[in-house]
């Protein structure tokens, strides 16, 4: 999938530059692409006649944030839930005791992979070391998941 610019997601939104959401239209699109709020920060998204509109945009900003930031793609089908990536993740040692000890973080951790419901989840995409390019990109999750779940772009 392409890229999605400001100009996509600004087709879905009402115009009508009320700034109950704090932007105008365009400002709200604009935040939608850096993830920093959802669709449904816009009230006028949660009325029915833009039903439709606010489920474009959640498809359209769906599971792709991950891959986007990360270059992570997680097979929820896949996974098992055995939580290899889990204590792997650089990131999630450094942010948790548990983590560092070969168990699963706990849920107040701010951590970036957790097993919820038994499968995976990229909880902080943000946090995820491949979403900084300064930083070293990392494999370690991908490389050492046994179902190979999660792959790299």
């Amino acid at each position: 999938m392409a890229k999605l610019s400001m100009y996509q997601l600004y087709q879905y939104l009402p115009k009508t530059d009320c700034e109950k959401c704090g932007f105008s239209c365009m400002g709200f699109a604009n935040r939608l692409i850096s993830r920093d709020i959802k669709p449904e920060d816009c009230p006028f998204l949660l009325e029915p006649e833009y039903s439709e509109s606010l489920t474009e945009l959640n498809r359209l900003l769906g599971p792709e944030v991950e891959k986007e930031i990360t270059g992570l793609i997680i097979d929820q089908e896949k996974c098992n839930g055995c939580g290899i990536c889990v204590t792997v993740c650089e990131v999630n040692m450094e942010k948790s005791r548990e983590a560092e000890s070969g168990r699963g973080p706990g849920f107040s951790d701010d951590v970036v992979l957790r097993i919820d419901n038994g499968k995976i989840k990229l909880v902080d995409p943000h946090s995820c070391r491949r979403a900084n390019p300064s930083s070293h990109i990392c494999r370690a999750c991908a490389e050492l998941c046994p179902t190979k779940a999660i792959s790299l772009v």
